[in-house]
């Protein structure tokens, strides 16, 4: 969490590769890597299994977060969007199935979490990955021998029939891995921390489970006398390495904030390609050439004239950076290289250790396969990820998602997160109380899913529920209400200052009111090399007071006139302010309905973001 409270959607943090730290975290970071590799030694000799807790990354979907709400005490099931700001998709009944997620096969497979997964008797909040239901078994033969495989994702899995695994698999109506727990008494306010307790669950012939815990199944994954040599060979070198990169690393790449993001997304491309660093300058000048494309293709795209510049002097400035702080750079990437090596030298050993095995479809068939990989967790909580980026990244940064649709974006931006497809835009959202502004907002969120929203009225009404404090806005509450409402204000200007520093897309929902604090946002976040632009959800009068009249949070029929009449005014300010508007009449009496309203602005907001 970034700063308190504020961004409130994020659950889980996004894990790095181990490799990738020494360019976030620069030196500290490069520290941490030994560590993690001198407690996987301990873990994998055999003599403590308390320095690193390892997890299996197993590739299922969806991902199912469910259990015992702890607000109203029923179970419920769902999505990764049940944590949805705003409009939290929460199911406890079949209907409510149906409706947040439609009754095809996404639907179908919560359908029977809901029915069998409550035989658990799951008393906190836990999240996991759906491995298959009773329908996804298909029997095959593997080397002559019976097995039942399934297909949650990427990667199918198969176990032998006969087998005790197997035999278990064969009678459940589900199956799934818990990885996650969330702690605390109020939704919305909930944390995540790695592992899930399942030895407290109840267990269920319906229903195959476990957490995610590394066991060595065969007692083949412990390291030998000679491997242990060699794997504390390949520590100390590590150490060596990493005397020769900058205490300061960190600071001088952040003297040019495209870079880490950049990097990170070119690594990504060249998994894609098959390749990763092996001869380092050769990698940097690639990155160099693969940069300089991006930029190209931006300012290609670009009419705002700030924007523009600003681009052209990103492209002019990063061949100058680079080498100035070249060998910070050469010595980096030496490191990285290393980290690989140890890192598939430790793959290696625990991948032999997997009850489950799993195989990759070729043209010729099943091919045997690593596991996605390991997720390895030191004492204090801080995690990172164990992944064959040429074998299972590869494979998953090329392909389609199941139940993509929950997202919406392509899956090298959901796997590994730098890439943002909407950097330096930001939508501005205006409109009466009662207009629909925030319906409209969170509908095109929807289509657009990668977007940051930033809406003060989430954050107070989060800060609102925390306190205990009544929408029915009594008098006496007044004072620890407008005291929230002030926090709520510095939270959402830390959010958005937060969001608009990375560069990230932005959509901005506000009344617009205040037509100079539009100016100064919209112009700061132009110095940024943002590109802007609007809409604007107008209705009328009489509309915007019955709606106000059946929303949870009720404001005086005195205080919506007045706000209506000064709003509507600021339609023409904002047409001269910004270059286009987008003008959504929200009007009962309205003649064009309002989703073919929404498909026109959808349409014209995806050419703004290309």
């Amino acid at each position: 969490m970034l700063i308190e409270d504020v961004l409130l959607e994020f659950k889980r943090t996004h894990l790095e590769h181990i490799e990738d730290i020494i360019i976030t975290d620069g030196y500290n970071g490069g520290k941490a890597v030994i560590e993690y590799f001198r407690g996987l030694l301990i873990t994998l000799q055999g003599t403590s299994s308390e320095a690193i807790s390892v997890s299996v990354k197993w590739d299922g979907a969806p991902a199912v977060v469910c259990g015992t709400h702890p607000e109203t005490g029923r179970f419920f099931v769902g999505t990764k969007s049940v944590f949805n700001p705003g409009t939290p998709k929460i199911n406890y009944t079949k209907q409510q199935i149906a409706k947040n997620h439609g009754t095809d096969d996404l639907g179908q497979k919560l359908l029977k979490c809901l029915v069998h997964l409550r035989k658990l008797n799951i008393q906190g909040v836990v999240q996991g990955d759906l491995l298959f239901t009773d329908d996804d078994i298909v029997r095959k033969n593997l080397n002559g021998t019976p097995h039942l495989t399934f297909k949650p994702n990427t990667i199918t899995y198969a176990v032998p029939e006969n087998s005790d695994i197997g035999k278990q698999v064969d009678t459940a109506k589900v199956g799934i891995i818990f990885h996650t727990t969330y702690n605390g008494e109020i939704f919305a306010d909930m944390t995540a921390s790695a592992g899930a307790d399942t030895e407290t669950f109840t267990q269920s012939s319906d229903v195959f489970f476990d957490n995610a815990t590394y066991k060595d199944v065969s007692g083949s994954a412990k390291f030998t006398a000679d491997e242990t040599k060699q794997f504390m060979n390949g520590i100390d070198k590590l150490e060596a390495l990493l005397n020769n990169v900058p205490r300061d690393l960190s600071n001088l790449l952040g003297t040019n904030q495209d870079f880490v993001p950049y990097f990170q997304m070119y690594i990504n491309a060249m998994v894609k390609q098959g390749q990763l660093p092996t001869n380092v300058n050769q990698f940097l000048q690639g990155f160099q050439k693969f940069y300089a494309e991006r930029m190209q293709q931006q300012i290609a795209g670009l009419k705002a004239q700030k924007a523009l510049q600003l681009r052209q002097n990103k492209l002019k400035q990063m061949p100058t950076f680079m080498a100035r702080i070249k060998k910070p750079l050469q010595a980096m990437l030496t490191f990285y290289k290393s980290v690989q090596l140890l890192k598939g030298f430790v793959l290696k050993k625990m991948n032999q250790a997997m009850a489950i095995g799993s195989f990759a479809q070729t043209d010729s068939g099943l091919e045997v396969t690593d596991p996605e990989g390991f997720v390895a967790v030191d004492k204090t909580g801080n995690a990172v990820k164990l992944v064959d980026r040429l074998g299972f990244s590869r494979r998953n940064l090329s392909i389609v998602k199941k139940f993509q649709k929950e997202s919406m974006m392509r899956i090298d931006e959901l796997v590994e997160g730098p890439y943002d497809p909407y950097r330096h835009k930001a939508i501005f959202f205006a409109g009466s109380p009662g207009s629909g502004k925030t319906y409209v907002a969170r509908k095109l969120a929807g289509s657009f899913q990668g977007l940051k929203q930033v809406n003060m009225d989430s954050i107070f009404k989060h800060l609102m529920t925390k306190k205990n404090l009544s929408w029915k806005m009594p008098p006496e509450e007044e004072p620890e209400r407008e005291k929230q409402r002030q926090r709520s204000k510095e939270l959402v200007a830390k959010q958005q200052q937060t969001y608009a520093d990375s560069g990230l897309g932005l959509l901005i929902d506000s009344t617009g009111r205040i037509t100079q604090t539009v100016r100064r946002i919209k112009d700061e976040l132009e110095d940024k090399g943002y590109e802007t632009t609007m809409v604007f959800v107008t209705t009328d009068l009489e509309t915007a007071l019955r709606r106000n009249k059946e929303r949870e949070r009720t404001l005086p029929d005195k205080l919506i006139h007045q706000n209506f009449e000064v709003i509507e005014q600021r339609l023409g300010e904002y047409q001269r302010m910004f270059n286009d508007v987008l003008v959504i009449d929200n009007s009962e009496s309205t003649q064009m309905s309002m989703p073919a309203q929404l498909v026109h602005v959808e349409k014209n907001i995806r050419k703004f973001l290309q």
